[in-house]
């Protein structure tokens, strides 16, 4: 992935994705980042969306 300007990266699961989508709060994985490469440490194995 290729960011142009510092942006907000989050990864999250499905049900925290639902949650993002209805503007509920969320818990998430990430932050704020200015540069790339970045490293996300994933503790449980699940399926993942990345919202950039």
């Amino acid at each position: 992935m290729y960011l142009k300007h510092a942006g907000d990266i989050f990864l999250v699961n499905r049900m925290i994705l639902h949650k993002y989508h209805q503007g509920q709060r969320f818990n998430y994985l990430g932050g704020h980042y200015k540069e790339i490469p970045l490293n996300i440490l994933v503790r449980v194995l699940s399926i993942w969306y990345l919202i950039v």
